[in-house]
């Protein structure tokens, strides 16, 4: 599951990754 194609959908910057 794509998490950056999913905050371009939503248009909103990406969260801070702590994995």
């Amino acid at each position: 599951m794509d998490y950056l194609e999913d905050i371009e959908q939503r248009g909103v910057p990406p969260p801070p990754t702590a994995s």
